[in-house]
C-alpha cells in the first residue's frame, strides 16, 4: 500500500524539480510538497485505488500529511462498519 501511494505522489503531486527524497515519513502538506489541489487529487486516487469512501471529517491535513498516516486512515476505513453512516456527518 505504501509503495502504491508513494509512486502516485511522486508521479502526480510532486514538482519534477523537487530533489528531496519523498518517503513514508515526509511531511507532505506541512512540508509544502502537496497543496490543496494536490490533496484533492490524492484523496480521489486513494478512494479509487483502495475502494474506500473517505468521510469529510477524515480529510484533515493531519490525517494525510504523511504516507504512514494515510495508510493508517485507509486501514481504519477499510475495517470500519460505520463508514457509510459517518459519511453523512
Amino acid at each position: 500500500m505504501k509503495s502504491i501511494i508513494l509512486d502516485y505522489i511522486r508521479a502526480e503531486c510532486i514538482d519534477e524539480h523537487i530533489t528531496t527524497e519523498i518517503t513514508e515519513t515526509t511531511p507532505l502538506i506541512s512540508g509544502g510538497f502537496i497543496d490543496s489541489f494536490g490533496l484533492m487529487g490524492l484523496l480521489l486516487f486513494l478512494e479509487r485505488e483502495f475502494e474506500v469512501s473517505i468521510p469529510h471529517h477524515r480529510t484533515s491535513r493531519q490525517d494525510f500529511d504523511t504516507v504512514n498516516r494515510m495508510v493508517q486512515v485507509i486501514k481504519e476505513l477499510q475495517h470500519s462498519p460505520y463508514v457509510d453512516e459517518l459519511d453523512g456527518l
